[in-house]
């Protein structure tokens, strides 16, 4: 599937300086990977878990923006961590669960580059019509 029509995730200043790659869109998934770098891992040598919550959110993020066409806002965001993540590629694939009238619901798992899973994460989104300064 093509790529919604929206700003892209090179505009997402955060998720650029994390490194996180470019969305790819196929039926009702959206996955995002990141190649770990030292700068991604915490003191005991795993990813820290704020990396792994933001690829969450980022592509739950893209999975509801490609669902409802309309700039949104995290309002919820539960993660659970499974087991660590070390070097190497990490990938995030998330899906809309269900989209209401103003709210959607989207899952990810995380996994590491073996395919195992390192977190699963919900997400609620709030559609808006701007963010007032």
């Amino acid at each position: 599937m093509a790529q919604p029509d929206a700003v892209g995730l090179s505009q997402i200043h955060f998720g650029s300086y994390l490194g996180l790659g470019q969305p790819v869109f196929e039926g009702d998934t959206t996955t995002i990977s990141l190649e770990v770098k030292d700068h991604h891992l915490n003191m005991l040598g795993v990813v820290h878990g704020g990396v792994i919550t933001t690829l969450s959110d980022t592509a739950m993020g893209n999975a509801s923006f490609a669902n409802a066409k309309h700039p949104l806002v995290t309002v919820e965001l539960k993660v659970s961590f499974m087991r660590p993540a070390f070097r190497g590629r990490i990938e995030a694939r998330a899906r809309v669960l269900k989209k209401g009238e103003h709210l959607l619901f989207a899952t990810c798992t995380v996994v590491d580059q073996d395919g195992r899973e390192i977190a699963v994460a919900l997400g609620t989104y709030m559609m808006i019509d701007q963010i007032k300064k």
